[in-house]
């Protein structure tokens, strides 16, 4: 396999074996499709990122490959298995050697400083976590986009008054605990919440720091600060959200 196509250090690798294909990623921010057969050639390469990359990972489960790099966004390219589709671009077709160049399909933005990584949640394929240098962790839902955007669904950190700086973090099986490193180690441990029904009415109070959210018959009071769930409360009827009115059904 020719190396030249990579004009610096190449940093991560991800197999794609249900389209017979590897993928490379480098210091130079591209990122290269490889035929895995036995010609080995060059069959495109993604677009998204200005900077070199640090990590790429690949989830089966919604066709998605994604990466983070030394930027603020994580880009995530959607795989289709009729041949490579990246949404709304183009189609590279099985193995005839066709070569061409695509765009970013989604963003995860809402990062400050640039990221580390990026990495899928263990048996929660419509969820992925990005963590930056300032030690700034994003749980982001996968499986929906709104407007190339996808959802920022929490943000965590080690606390207000910590300085921890990782370098790498990986999310543990089965627990979806994370575990991250630069000088120390962190542990970060997964707490599941289990809600039936989209929020159809969300506050926050400034003064006590605290979400509210109502969630068909259930309303919820969350901590802002560590995203955990506070109290919940059973209502009598739904409650919907109409022009900034809250009406029962």
């Amino acid at each position: 396999m020719p190396a030249a196509q990579h004009e610096d250090v190449v940093t991560c690798f991800a197999v794609i074996t249900r389209h017979n294909l590897l993928v490379s990623a480098g210091l130079d921010s591209k990122i290269l499709l490889w035929d895995l057969g036995g010609q080995h050639k060059l069959r495109g390469r993604l677009r998204g990122f200005n900077r070199g990359v640090r990590e790429i990972v690949y989830s089966s489960d919604h066709e998605l490959l994604l990466g983070a790099g030394f930027e603020y966004n994580a880009l995530a390219w959607d795989v289709n298995t009729n041949g490579l589709l990246m949404r709304c671009v183009a189609v590279l077709r099985g193995n005839t050697g066709f070569m061409t160049s695509f765009t970013c399909a989604n963003r995860l933005s809402g990062h400050r400083s640039t990221l580390v990584g990026v990495a899928l949640v263990p048996s929660q394929p419509q969820l992925a976590i990005t963590v930056d240098v300032d030690g700034m962790f994003k749980l982001w839902g996968i499986d929906v986009s709104f407007m190339g955007y996808a959802p920022c669904l929490s943000t965590f950190t080690a606390g207000p008054l910590s300085k921890f700086t990782p370098r790498t973090f990986v999310v543990c099986k089965p627990s979806c605990n994370i575990i991250a490193g630069g000088i120390k180690l962190h542990v970060f441990t997964a707490h599941s919440t289990k809600v039936e029904e989209m929020p159809s009415v969300v506050a926050y109070n400034d003064a006590t720091q605290r979400f509210i959210s109502v969630a068909g018959k259930s309303l919820r009071e969350w901590d802002a600060a560590t995203g955990k769930l506070l109290n919940e409360y059973a209502l009598s009827a739904k409650l919907l959200c109409c022009g900034g009115v809250l009406m029962t059904t």
